[in-house]
C-alpha cells in the first residue's frame, strides 16, 4: 500500500486566487507560509517555507472567506511536486 498524504499548518501569505480550468473546474490557489524554529548555540532561529496550495473542484466553495492573508490554516491533502526548470 502506497500512502501520498501531507498535512501543513501555518499562516496564508495572499488572498486566495479563484479561477476555472477550460472545461469549467474550479480552482482556488494560495500560499502557506510555515516555519522551524531552532537554536544555534545561544541564538534562536526560524526557518519559513513557502507552499503554493491549489484546490480544485469545489472543495473550498464554503470556505473562501478562511483564506484570506494572515489566517491561520490547517491544510491535509495530497503532494504534488513541481518540477521547475532553471533554464
Amino acid at each position: 500500500m502506497f500512502i501520498n498524504r501531507i498535512t501543513l499548518a501555518g499562516f496564508v501569505g495572499a488572498d486566495a486566487r479563484h479561477s476555472a480550468t477550460q472545461k469549467g473546474k474550479e480552482i482556488t490557489r494560495f500560499s502557506l507560509a510555515t516555519s522551524k524554529r531552532h537554536r544555534e548555540g545561544e541564538q534562536r532561529k526560524e526557518k519559513t517555507q513557502w507552499h503554493e496550495c491549489v484546490i480544485y473542484g469545489g472543495s473550498m466553495k464554503h470556505s473562501e472567506d478562511a483564506i484570506q492573508k494572515g489566517a491561520h490554516l490547517l491544510v491535509e491533502g495530497e503532494f504534488l511536486p513541481q518540477i521547475r526548470s532553471h533554464c
